[in-house]
């Protein structure tokens, strides 16, 4: 049998064969120009894209571009300027306590930039605040001294370092001196009720 087959078909098979396909093809190309509109609209909201990050780009890079001239304005803060050191103590002790010792103690001695200065010249002062209720005695030479605690009450006892009369910083101690425990007594008498004492 033959790979080949011989087919026949008369006038009017033939036209409406050709009728399909030509109802086929009409619809093949409605299809398409269905599909032509949505294909130009991707089309140009491609090029609006590109149009768009364009401006989005060189918006971005004035926007920069002002910011780094803004900044070019302003005037720089000066370096932060470096406080004294403070430091305080709280101490209660009784009127009575005896004289007490103390000794100044310093730290390294920095310039502005925070490099220490070695064998710096400092000058060293204790004073207190009341010397009634805390008398200060100080040896600068030594760096110590000694405290004598007088009547109750409040004081301040403060060490300060200077150079070239510039205060570099200080060391406080608050002091509350309250009576000491009992030494003496004014007098004694008895009293009983009911009863007159006969001189």
């Amino acid at each position: 049998m033959s790979d080949q087959e011989l087919v026949t078909i008369n006038k009017e098979q033939w036209e409406r064969h050709l009728t399909d396909l030509v109802a086929i093809s009409n619809a093949v190309w409605g299809v398409k120009d269905e599909l032509k509109p949505l294909d130009n609209a991707i089309n140009n909201h491609s090029h609006n894209v590109g149009k768009w990050l364009g401006a989005i780009n060189d918006t971005i890079s004035a926007g920069f571009a002002a910011v780094v001239a803004e900044i070019a304005k302003l005037n720089m803060l000066p370096p932060p300027q470096h406080k004294p050191l403070e430091v305080k103590f709280m101490f209660v002790v009784k009127d009575d306590n005896p004289d007490v010792n103390f000794a100044v103690v310093t730290g390294d001695v920095t310039d502005a930039e925070g490099n220490t200065i070695p064998d710096a010249q400092v000058d060293l002062a204790v004073a207190s605040t009341d010397d009634s209720v805390v008398a200060v005695t100080f040896d600068p030479s030594t760096k110590s001294g000694s405290v004598h605690f007088g009547n109750p009450g409040t004081a301040t006892v403060t060490a300060t370092a200077s150079s070239g009369g510039a205060l570099l910083g200080s060391g406080a101690a608050d002091f509350t001196v309250t009576v000491g425990d009992p030494a003496a007594i004014s007098g004694i008498s008895l009293s009983f009720d009911g009863l007159t004492e006969q001189p």
